[in-house]
């Protein structure tokens, strides 16, 4: 995916069970936050993540793109960009795809975080593990009247 890549089909598939979605993630590298902290993964998780808002997933070189949010468990709204769609298990609504043009930017780069905040007992930021540092973040955002943004993560050495 180039910075200002696409348009790119977008894949919308509306409000599925967990099970149903997870297929959409083969392959993918997943990265989502929750009460037990930030999590990295080189595969989906088996569950569905609690606490968790949002889970994005990326294949290893960028041609897909996937992203979650969470409603009421087990089930999710899933939405994926890009050229490769893993085959869909029963009963799953696709939406027909619609091109769109995609804007690729880095995201925020920051080394360490402190832990804290203007309140000197409020420590409820943490430092970054290494496996999120070591990485370049990239959100490739699809613009419109309803916009919606992907994240996939990147080694520093080989970031667009």
């Amino acid at each position: 995916m180039t910075p200002a890549a696409g348009p790119l089909p977008l894949y919308g598939y509306g409000r599925i069970p967990w099970d149903t979605a997870r297929p959409l993630l083969d392959g993918c590298a997943c990265t989502w936050t929750d009460f037990d902290g930030l999590h990295l993964t080189d595969t989906p998780p088996p569950d569905l993540p609690r606490a968790a808002t949002h889970l994005w997933g990326w294949t290893a070189d960028g041609s897909r793109l996937v992203r979650l949010r969470f409603d009421t468990p087990p089930y999710v709204y899933a939405a994926v960009l890009g050229a490769t769609l893993p085959p869909a298990p029963e009963p799953m609504d696709l939406v027909i795809p619609i091109r769109r043009p995609v804007v690729l930017r880095p995201g925020r780069q920051q080394s360490t975080r402190s832990g804290t905040s203007d309140a000197p007992a409020d420590l409820q930021a943490a430092p970054l593990p290494d496996a999120f540092t070591a990485l370049r973040w990239e959100l490739a955002e699809v613009p419109g009247t309803a916009p919606v943004t992907f994240v996939r993560a990147v080694p520093k050495e080989t970031a667009a």
